[in-house]
């Protein structure tokens, strides 16, 4: 037996049902995870720990954002392509010790690092 309320005020069930379904349609969408592909995300993958900064410059060129953190700090670069990107970061030494890709700004970075002893 359905409730009386919801007979008299049928457009709340509706309206709700309504926000559930796009609720949850929204969320599949972004939580949605494609298999990175392309030839941006082939460099990516050529991207190796511990090459040198001039290794990662002459595969991907130039960086578009340069962060250095002190001279005996980590050194991050990001490469971007349309809306792709792809982030290094070097140790004090000059040797690739993380990396990250991001196929649009909306989705989430796929990284690999490696700890520091």
């Amino acid at each position: 037996m359905l409730n009386a309320a919801v007979l008299r005020r049928p457009w709340r069930a509706v309206a709700f049902a309504f926000v559930a379904c796009t609720g949850i349609a929204l969320l599949v969408y972004y939580l949605r995870q494609e298999p990175p592909s392309g030839p941006f995300w082939d460099k990516y993958q050529q991207v190796r720990f511990n090459m040198t900064e001039q290794e990662v410059r002459t595969l991907l060129g130039p960086p578009t954002i340069e962060e250095c953190f002190g001279s005996l700090g980590d050194a991050c670069y990001a490469w971007d392509e349309g809306q792709q990107t792809i982030a290094v970061t070097f140790d004090c030494y000059g040797k690739m010790v993380n990396k990250g890709y991001r196929k649009t700004s909306n989705s989430q970075w796929i990284t690999e690092g490696q700890t520091v002893r």
